[in-house]
């Protein structure tokens, strides 16, 4: 029986007496649990928790009921907070984060309840998607951060550009298309075309962007969904079977190709915000001067564009090489495919921060126009208040992140829960 009375990997043909089985499950953690820093964040911990509890009450795995429980109460004590590396797989099981996570359940077991683990039951706790799904689980508040961001710069680049309210009324099938287009309607002006010169295309494409980002973070939360209910280990027993069944359950390309999709809908969003700031900066938007310059300073944001660009082109070099990009094999053969799922985590990871650095970018300029040209405040007064006080910009930007994240859009908040079919 594979990883029960088994060596592992290329070494499966192996038997051993059961007199070394207890040992096996020690020599399996030592030789596996050779992560180091840096760890996921106390956050991304606890959905990694989630992701496994989940994947244990789908069943199969072959691990007691008591190992269970005891699971389940180290689960909800706030001291047990196992450390887990990141950067040290390419999802093909994760068995080396895997492992540094079992090591610290069965720690917990051994320490409050002097469990100690039986055959099988650490290839069942260190095997499984559970860290590729847990660490997607942890990417959905920074995910639905971004689109609120878009959401809100959107609004505010089409009020001061005067976009044609045409652009709203184009032929869109999705369920929550009349949603944002009722929610934008409201801030933009009564012309619905305007032939002399059309909006580039950058604001023309306000409600494709929108749906092609709502879509894909749709895809991927019941991507996720979807995988919290399955069993996921190797091998799996079940009663309908009389031997152990060996197969991949521990492999989730399906989310690493929602994850990519998700990628490609954040660069097309960020290039957008990118060429509409050039075009509301150009000096060709009526009221809005070149650079938005004025009596105080008259080069005002000639340098922000090039910033912005430079934000976009290092995202672009950062996750233009994703799940094909490479690939070979390990363990002797056996591991001859696997799904990045992981890397591709870190990558979204790594694209929030340049996302929201640039929409924050975005945001700061449209709320300094609205106030120097448009004669009219930015309604969100927290977020106002970084941008027209007198804090620097590094730190207006850290600020408005951080607010970002704790709720400050709270219109756009509501309305995301709407569109993705989440309660608010």
């Amino acid at each position: 029986m594979y990883g029960a009375n088994t060596r592992v990997g290329h070494r499966d043909t192996e038997v051993l007496p059961e007199a070394e089985i207890q040992k096996f499950n020690t020599d399996f953690l030592s030789s596996h649990t050779i992560g180091v820093e840096p760890w996921y964040s106390k956050y991304e911990t606890a959905c990694i928790n989630y992701a496994k509890a989940y994947s244990l009450a789908a069943g199969g795995t072959g691990i007691s009921l008591k190992l269970y429980d005891i699971i389940l109460r180290a689960l909800n004590d706030v001291r047990f907070i196992p450390k887990i590396p990141k950067d040290s797989s390419y999802s093909c099981g994760d068995v080396i984060p895997g492992s540094h996570w079992a090591a610290s359940v069965l720690k917990y077991a051994e320490n409050n309840d002097e469990y100690y683990a039986g055959p099988g039951e650490v290839m069942a706790l260190v095997n499984g998607s559970f860290i590729h799904v847990g660490y997607s689980i942890a990417l959905v508040r920074k995910i639905s951060c971004i689109w609120m961001l878009f959401l809100e710069t959107t609004k505010l680049n089409n009020v001061l550009v005067g976009a044609n309210k045409s652009n709203f009324y184009t032929p869109l099938v999705r369920h929550h298309s009349e949603l944002l287009r009722q929610y934008l309607e409201k801030y933009i002006g009564s012309k619905y075309s305007d032939y002399e010169r059309q909006n580039p295309i950058s604001i023309r494409s306000t409600p494709q962007l929108l749906d092609s980002l709502t879509d894909s973070i749709y895809s991927f939360l019941l991507e996720i969904d979807g995988l919290l209910e399955l069993p996921s280990s190797n091998p799996l027993y079940f009663s309908d079977f009389e031997f152990p069944l060996s197969q991949s359950s521990f492999l989730a390309p399906s989310l690493s190709i929602k994850s990519g999709a998700l990628i490609e809908s954040i660069l097309i969003l960020m290039w957008a915000s990118v060429s509409r700031t050039k075009y509301l900066l150009c000096g060709a938007v009526q009221g809005i001067p070149s650079d938005g310059a004025h009596a105080h300073n008259a080069l005002q944001f000639i340098q922000y564009p090039k910033l912005m660009q430079s934000i976009l082109e290092k995202s672009r070099q950062l996750v233009s090489r994703r799940i094909f990009a490479s690939g070979s094999d390990t363990s002797q053969g056996i591991e001859d495919l696997w799904t990045y799922g992981v890397n591709v985590c870190s990558q979204l990871d790594d694209l929030y921060q340049n996302c929201t650095h640039l929409l924050i970018l975005e945001l700061y300029i449209n709320v300094t126009c609205c106030d120097l040209f448009a004669n009219k405040k930015y309604e969100n007064n927290e977020i106002n208040e970084y941008v027209l006080g007198n804090a620097s910009l590094g730190d207006a930007i850290a600020k408005i992140r951080l607010a970002v994240e704790a709720g400050a859009l709270s219109d756009a908040k509501a309305l995301f829960a709407e569109c993705i079919g989440l309660t608010a």
